[in-house]
């Protein structure tokens, strides 16, 4: 692949969802990052071939979210 083919985009957010707990407000705060993973030029010979994309996350809350887009 040429330079420049691959670009790797992250995105961090910060954000906070008032609750009510026992008739008390709670206010949680939450962070989220968005990885976004572009590539020009595809180097294979036809559309079939598939690129494999692996991701090893960790977090303390064990909780994630994977989306996947053709980008078409």
């Amino acid at each position: 692949m040429r330079a420049g083919s691959v670009v790797l985009m992250v995105k961090a957010y910060n954000t906070t969802h008032t609750m009510t707990v026992n008739g008390q407000a709670v206010t949680v705060g939450t962070a989220e990052l968005k990885f976004d993973v572009v590539i020009n030029s595809w180097p294979f010979q036809n559309a079939t071939n598939i690129l494999a994309l692996q991701v090893n996350m960790h977090s303390s809350s064990e909780h994630y979210d994977l989306g996947e887009d053709s980008g078409t």
